[in-house]
């Protein structure tokens, strides 16, 4: 019998499977990855324009002498609040521990009877 036979050995197939398997799940993880983070930045911007439309609502509140509501109503995955300090040129403290990874910030100063307040509004999603 002749042994010249051209072609791959078993092991040479299984190799060639192991490597394309690990290449394969390489590419779903880092595609998975990528879904999140876009998700994820697409979340942010959406926080971020909810965030300014509360702060231009709080502040027109504020500046017709009206209160603002500190927790407002916004869209579903999302929560608002709405923190207000005295601002003052010593560095201002602002508490987000309670909000997770998942949030955007912005603040604006406002003049609240004479006296400039820093106003914050959060807004944090979940998942």
């Amino acid at each position: 019998m002749p042994t010249n036979e051209k072609g791959f050995t078993l092991l040479e197939v299984l190799a060639a499977v192991v490597i394309l398997g690990i290449v394969i799940i390489g590419f779903v993880n880092l595609t998975n990855f990528n879904l999140i983070s876009d998700r994820n930045s697409g979340r942010y911007d959406a926080a971020l324009k909810i965030a300014e439309e509360k702060l231009n609502e709080a502040r027109s509140q504020i500046k017709t002498g009206n209160a603002y509501t500190a927790a407002p109503a916004v869209p579903a995955p999302y929560t608002a609040f709405i923190q207000d300090q005295p601002y003052t040129a010593a560095a201002v403290t602002y508490n987000n521990s309670q909000f997770g990874n998942s949030m955007a910030s912005l603040q604006t100063v406002v003049y609240m009877n004479g006296a400039p307040r820093l106003l914050t509004v959060t807004i944090s999603w979940s998942g």
